[in-house]
């Protein structure tokens, strides 16, 4: 059983690793996935597409749909490596290092947040009593609004595991 700080971090830095194994040699497999994807950038109209960088030592992909913009959506980060004869491509489905970073921001700030307010609460102990229930209540919002947009973006670790399964078959 893990504790709520562990789900946190779960939440916010965690990883569901994936290995993805081929029967190509690297240059195809490569040549492969870089052909079932998409340079990033903007496009209009086409549906929806994977997007990102594929090279033998950096593969980052992430599923973009013109229009729609979740920025908590999973990018597959991973690199392959030759086991015997086959290749694989190893990896995991993760948030973004910005965003990861701008929610370490915001969380500290809410902690430094709620910690000041112990210190008001020194000052009037009878008048703000409520006062550090801001910094709470704003922080299970952020939780909040992570756990629905992470889940909203459930169907683009399918959407991706399929074009890179495909790609290296």
């Amino acid at each position: 059983m893990t504790s709520m700080v562990g789900r946190f971090f779960k939440l916010l830095y965690g990883s569901e690793p994936v290995a993805f194994r081929s029967a190509l040699s690297s240059e195809q497999a490569i040549a492969s996935l870089r052909a079932a994807t998409r340079r990033p950038g903007f496009r209009v109209g086409g549906g929806s597409a994977a997007t990102g960088v594929v090279s033998m030592h950096m593969v980052e992909l992430k599923k973009e749909t013109p229009f729609v913009r979740n920025d908590l959506k999973p990018y597959f980060v991973g690199r392959f490596r030759m086991e015997g004869e086959e290749i694989v491509l190893e990896g995991g489905f993760t948030l973004s290092w910005q965003i990861r970073f701008f929610m370490t921001m915001i969380f500290l700030f809410l902690a430094y947040f709620f910690i000041s307010t112990f210190s008001l609460l020194a000052d009037y102990p009878d008048g703000l009593w409520y006062f550090p229930l801001g910094p709470v209540a704003l922080f299970l919002v952020m939780l909040l609004n992570i756990a629905s947009f992470k889940s909203m973006a459930q169907g683009d670790r399918k959407y991706l595991s399929d074009i890179i399964s495909k790609a290296l078959a």
